[in-house]
């Protein structure tokens, strides 16, 4: 009978190995690489008149149409390695805290940057799938930004991101275009970084956060174009000094472009060819 029962448990990891395979398209060691070839970025002001605040003053936009203030209320980051989006949240909503996430060095990344910032929070370390009791049904929102791409199953990771919220939790979760100009210009300058994503539109994200038991889902793009890509880090890749140039003087190029709506009244349309990321708000059915 201990043998059946052996025999069964081991299928059971098995299954579930091959199950997260399929789904995976990067890993720890990933991830490891990758921050170490990062600095610790700069803490999040908004300034709707300097034109390096523009991404995060648009993300600012829709968060304040989403969240409510409230220190009772508690939000969570999935994969928050190395951001500095929990400090944001918790100094402009005044929510209590907390992230995960799966690499080591992210999450040692991730408790510097609240000591940092003098941000009260904490920081798990841990897969999202198979979340620690303590973090199930506990959370009014749930964030993630730049994680839900690299899944193959873009819906079992949202319905991953589910189990962290209560009975009334909103999840938000941001993603590049993978599908336009970013996703081509990624490709070009880095093949392997790019085949770590899988390339996802506004019509695939709404279907996927429906399917997924979301209700109330709002999609859009950011911004009217930018230009960036990674290079280098976890994979090499060659004529590194030229592709880093070509990316930065592209970049002060689509600057003037936010200048523009900075400085007029002009908006240009937010567009699946050129707008560089997705962000997305829904709720718990």
């Amino acid at each position: 009978m201990s043998k059946i029962l052996q025999s069964k448990e081991e299928e059971m990891v098995g299954n579930s190995e091959s199950q997260k395979n399929l789904v995976e398209k990067t890993s720890p060691e990933y991830w490891d690489a990758f921050w170490e070839t990062n600095q610790i970025p700069n803490e999040i002001v908004i300034n709707k008149k300097h034109i390096n605040s523009y991404l995060h003053t648009e993300f600012d936009a829709f968060f304040k149409k989403h969240i409510d203030k409230g220190k009772e209320k508690k939000l969570i980051e999935l994969g928050c390695g190395n951001s500095v989006w929990l400090p944001y949240f918790y100094k402009n909503f005044n929510l209590d805290v907390s992230g995960l996430d799966y690499s080591d060095l992210g999450c040692e990344r991730s408790r510097f940057i609240l000591k940092k910032y003098n941000t009260p929070g904490r920081i798990f370390e841990g897969d999202l799938f198979y979340p620690p009791e303590e973090l199930k049904g506990k959370f009014d929102y749930v964030v993630s930004f730049g994680v839900i791409e690299h899944f193959r199953d873009t819906v079992e990771v949202l319905k991953a991101h589910a189990k962290y919220l209560n009975i009334s939790g909103k999840i938000i979760v941001s993603v590049p275009n993978m599908c336009g100009f970013t996703g081509w210009y990624q490709k070009v300058m880095n093949r392997a970084v790019y085949d770590t994503h899988v390339p996802i539109d506004k019509n695939h994200l709404e279907e996927a956060l429906l399917k997924a038991g979301f209700k109330n889902i709002e999609v859009q793009y950011i911004l009217p174009i930018a230009v960036s890509a990674q290079i280098d880090g976890a994979h090499k890749t060659s004529f590194v000094s030229f592709k880093k140039l070509l990316t930065l003087n592209l970049s002060r190029l689509t600057k003037i472009i936010w200048a523009i709506e900075i400085y007029t009244s002009l908006k240009f349309p937010r567009s699946r060819t050129f707008s560089p990321a997705l962000l997305a708000y829904a709720e718990k059915e």
